[in-house]
């Protein structure tokens, strides 16, 4: 029996397991959409996610870096999901770094990318969004508009 024992850690070891519950939790490909909007006189950029992840977000964008007819904006994401296919993640309030990246096709709407990464609130997890976002009336000093994209990517509870 002590033999099997010690057989059976050292093939855990050479695998590379854990004895650590979160080091072997199951990671969750998920998919839906995201839709926020950032309203005249009211501060901050508040939204929703919805799909296999559902809830609230809030946006925080920093400036834009202006490359031809390209914009780059490095953006913070605060989730609060109150649904999911991931029971783990329901209560949890999940923060996002990462970028965007717009390009002006149809004007006034900018095409746009988001890659971002789980930095807090759950083991890990990277998501891409891929939708538009909707300039109708931005100014400098009116800075308002309309964003939705659909969102992929997989999560680490």
């Amino acid at each position: 029996m002590k033999k099997l024992t010690i057989s059976l850690l050292l093939l855990a070891f050479l695998l590379g397991f854990s004895s650590d519950a979160s080091a072997g939790a199951a990671c969750f490909a998920v998919t839906g959409e995201m839709e926020f909007e950032k309203k005249l006189g009211v501060p901050g950029v508040f939204g929703t996610i919805s799909g296999d992840l559902e809830g609230t977000v809030v946006v925080k964008p920093f400036p834009v870096e202006y490359h031809g007819v390209a914009r780059h904006r490095d953006v913070t994401q605060t989730w609060v999901i109150t649904d999911s296919i991931v029971d783990d993640l329901i209560g949890k309030t999940l923060v996002l770094d990462g970028f965007l990246k717009g390009q002006l096709t149809d004007r006034p709407i900018l095409k746009t990318t988001h890659i971002m990464r789980v930095v807090a609130g759950a083991g890990k997890g990277n998501f891409t969004f891929h939708g538009w976002t909707d300039v109708t009336g931005y100014t400098p000093e009116a800075p308002v508009f309309i964003h939705e994209s659909e969102y992929h990517g997989v999560i680490c509870p």
